[in-house]
C-alpha cells in the first residue's frame, strides 16, 4: 500500500474517533442540560405555595410498592426509575396525609384511587384503614374508585363509606396461598448434591433442594396461618360492606358458578355481591364528584394531591424543642456490611443506631421491622448495638410490619416491648446452612479431582469433591449452637424458660394474634401505638415527636432525591416524556455470612 493511501485511511479513522468522541461528550453535555431545565422547571412551577380550598377532596393515589421506607438509589437510576414497578410510596407519608386531614377545615372528603399499586400488604393496608377510620370518626366522607379492584386493594378500598368501579372492571378475591418450586429431582438429572444443615422440623427455607414436594409439617404450619390471615381478610371486608362472611366465602369458593350467573360480567358480580355500590366510568365519576364536592377554577374536581397536602403540610410545620422518638427501619433481608436497595445491612443499621444514641434529645427508639431475616452475623451485630442503646438508658420498643421472622425477630427479641399486627408473620426461630457439591456432575464429565492435604479439613469447602464428613459434623454441630444461641436469647429478652421457647420454636412461623398468645410480642398495634408505647416507657406523656434516622445521603443523592419527591409531579411527567426506562439491575440478596449460618424465612412472602 502506497504512503498516501495508509495517510488517507489513517486521517479517516482520526477523523471518526474525534466524531464519535465529540458524539459522546454532546450526548452528556445534553443530558444534563434536560437535567437542568426539568430541574428548574420544577421549582418554578411548585414555587408557590398552593392554596388548597374550603370544601377540597383529598386524593390519594399512590404509585408501586407501600413500604416502610424508601430505597437509596444510585442517583442516576433514580432519575431513570420511571416504570411503576420501580415507584415506591412511603406507609408513613400515607398515613400521615389521611390523619392530618382528618382535623384539617380545608379539607371536605377523601377518595381513595388505589389503580397505580403494584404492591401493599395486608399489614400496610391495616394502618392505612386505621388512618381512614380517624377521617371517618372526623364526619368526613372515603370515596373509592378503581378500574379494577386486585385483592390487596380491595381489602382497603372496602373501608370507604362508598366502592364504585369502572363498567368494564371487577373484583378478583382468590384467598392466600404459599406454593414454591422445588428442584430435587433436577439437582438428581444435574448429579448435583446439596448437603443441608438444619435444627427446627419446620424450618422449610430449603425443602426446595431437599425434596419434589412441600413437606406435611411446612404444609401444616403453612396453613395455619393462611386461614387465620384469609379468616381476617374476610371478616374485616364483610364488617366494612355489612355483608354475611359466610356467603361471601362461599361465592368466593364458587367465583364460577357465580359468575356465569351474571352471564360472565365481573363487574355486575360485584355489584351483586355488594362488594361495589355503583358502576361510573372515569367521566361520569369525576362529574359525580364535581356535583358532590365542586369545582375548581381550571373546571375539574375541586382537589389536592397526598403529595402537594404533605409538602404544605411539612412547610408549615414549626420547629418546636419537644423531646425526640427515633424511628428507624430495618426493612429487607438482613445481610453482612452495608445496606443494599432491598436489603438492610447489619453495619449500616449499626450505624443509624449509634447515631441515635448519640442524640441527646432523643429519648426512646422504634425499630419498625419488616423482614425475613438473612445472616446471623448481621442480625448479632444489629442487636448488639440495640443492647448499647438501652445500656444509655433509653427504651427500645420494635413494632413488626409485615414480617419479623427469623432474623427479623433476632434483633427484635430483647426490646423493652415488642408490637405486632394481628397479621404480621413473625418466630421462624431456628437456624439453616447449605453447602452444594458438584463432584458426580464434573465426574459425568470428565473431570476429577485429587490431591494431598496436611489435615483432614484441607479439602473441606472444595464444591468440586464429595462433602468431607468432618466438616460436615462441624458445620452440623455449629447450626445446633447457633440455634441454642437464638433460644437463648428469645428466652432472656422474653423472660422465658429455654423449654418454653423451644416448643414454640422450631423454625415453626407465627401470625401476630398467635405471637400475643404464645409470649413472642407483647401486644398487637402498628407503629403509631409503639411510638406511644416507647413514650409511656421513656416517661415523655404526650410531648414528644417521632425523628426518622435515615442512611445519609451524598450530596448528588440528595439532590436528586429532592428533585424527584419535593418536585415530583412536574418532573415526573417530564421525565416520562423523554420515555427513560431504568438502565441499573437490581441487586439480589446475597448469601455472605461469614460463618454461613442463616436464620432466614424464605417462606415468609408478606401478603
Amino acid at each position: 500500500m502506497t504512503e498516501p493511501k495508509k495517510g488517507i485511511i489513517r486521517r479517516f479513522f482520526s477523523a471518526l474517533f474525534k466524531t464519535i468522541s465529540w458524539l459522546r461528550v454532546a450526548l452528556i453535555n445534553l443530558f444534563f442540560v434536560v437535567f437542568l431545565i426539568v430541574f428548574i422547571t420544577a421549582i418554578m412551577n411548585n414555587a408557590p405555595v398552593v392554596e388548597i380550598e374550603e370544601g377540597s377532596v383529598l386524593l390519594i393515589a399512590p404509585e408501586g410498592v407501600i413500604v416502610e421506607e424508601a430505597s437509596v438509589l444510585d442517583p442516576i437510576e433514580a432519575i431513570l426509575a420511571t416504570q411503576d414497578e420501580d415507584l415506591e410510596t412511603r406507609l408513613w407519608d400515607i398515613t400521615t396525609a389521611i390523619k392530618e386531614a382528618a382535623s384539617d377545615k380545608r379539607i371536605a372528603a377523601l377518595v381513595l384511587k388505589l389503580d397505580g399499586l403494584s404492591g401493599l400488604g395486608m399489614v400496610k393496608a391495616e394502618e392505612i384503614a386505621r388512618a381512614l377510620q380517624v377521617f371517618k370518626q372526623a364526619g368526613k366522607p372515603v370515596i373509592s374508585y378503581g378500574e379494577y379492584y386486585s385483592q390487596a386493594n380491595y381489602y382497603l378500598s372496602a373501608q370507604a363509606d362508598e366502592v364504585f368501579m369502572n363498567p368494564m372492571g371487577g373484583v378478583l378475591l382468590q384467598g392466600f396461598g404459599v406454593y414454591r418450586n422445588f428442584f430435587k429431582s433436577l439437582l438428581d438429572t444435574l448429579k448435583v448434591n446439596f448437603h443441608v444443615f438444619r435444627v427446627g422440623e419446620y424450618k422449610s427455607a430449603l425443602e426446595p433442594f431437599m425434596r419434589d414436594a412441600m413437606s406435611e409439617e411446612a404444609k401444616q404450619a403453612n396453613l395455619h396461618w393462611l386461614n387465620q390471615v384469609w379468616n381476617g381478610y374476610l371478616t374485616s371486608i364483610a364488617e366494612a360492606r355489612n355483608l354475611n362472611v359466610e356467603t361471601l366465602a362461599t361465592t368466593i369458593e364458587h367465583s364460577d358458578e357465580a359468575l356465569r350467573e351474571v352471564n360472565g360480567d365481573a363487574a355486575a358480580l360485584a355489584i351483586k355481591m355488594g362488594l361495589v355500590d355503583d358502576l361510573f366510568d372515569r367521566p361520569s365519576m369525576e362529574e359525580e364528584l364535581i356535583n358532590r364536592f365542586g369545582e375548581s377554577a381550571d373546571g375539574g374536581l375541586k382537589a389536592v394531591s397526598m403529595r402537594t397536602y404533605l409538602n404544605q403540610h411539612f412547610m408549615s410545620l414549626q420547629e418546636s424543642s419537644s423531646p425526640e422518638i427515633a424511628v428507624i427501619v430495618a426493612q429487607g433481608e438482613i445481610i453482612d456490611g452495608e445496606s443494599v436497595p432491598g436489603a438492610v445491612g447489619g453495619d449500616s443499621l449499626a450505624d443509624l443506631i449509634q447515631r441515635a444514641s448519640e442524640d441527646d434529645n432523643i429519648h426512646a427508639l422504634v425499630l419498625r421491622v419488616d423482614s425475613p431475616g438473612g445472616s446471623v452475623t448481621a442480625s448479632e451485630v444489629i442487636r448488639k448495638e440495640l443492647q448499647r442503646f438501652q445500656a444509655s438508658g433509653k427504651p427500645v420498643v420494635v413494632s413488626m410490619s409485615s414480617l419479623a421472622a427469623s432474623g427479623g425477630y433476632w434483633i427484635a427479641a430483647g426490646a423493652d416491648k415488642i408490637l405486632a399486627d394481628a397479621n404480621t408473620l413473625t418466630g421462624s426461630i431456628g437456624i439453616f446452612g447449605a453447602i452444594p457439591t458438584l463432584e458426580e456432575s464434573l465426574s459425568h464429565v470428565g473431570v476429577s479431582t485429587d490431591g494431598v492435604g496436611t489435615t483432614p479439613l484441607a479439602n473441606a469447602f472444595r464444591i468440586d469433591m464429595p462433602m468431607n464428613p468432618m466438616a460436615a459434623s462441624l458445620i452440623q454441630q455449629n447450626i445446633e449452637f447457633g440455634y441454642r444461641q437464638f433460644l437463648e436469647i428469645v428466652a432472656s429478652g422474653r423472660a422465658m424458660d429455654l423449654e418454653q421457647v423451644d416448643t414454640i420454636a422450631r423454625g415453626r412461623v407465627w401470625t401476630g394474634f398467635d405471637a400475643l398468645e404464645k409470649g413472642l410480642v407483647d401486644g398487637n398495634g402498628g407503629l403509631d401505638d409503639a411510638l406511644q408505647a416507647a413514650a409511656e416507657i421513656a416517661e415523655l406523656g404526650d410531648n414528644y415527636k417521632p425523628k426518622w434516622i435515615r442512611p445519609e445521603m451524598a450530596p448528588l443523592q440528595a439532590l436528586v432525591d429532592g428533585f424527584l419527591n419535593a418536585k415530583s409531579e412536574v418532573l415526573m411527567s417530564w421525565v416520562k416524556g423523554f420515555g427513560l426506562q431504568s438502565l441499573a439491575l437490581k441487586q439480589a440478596w446475597l448469601l455472605k455470612d461469614p460463618r454461613h449460618r442463616y436464620v432466614l424465612c424464605a417462606e415468609c412472602a408478606p401478603l
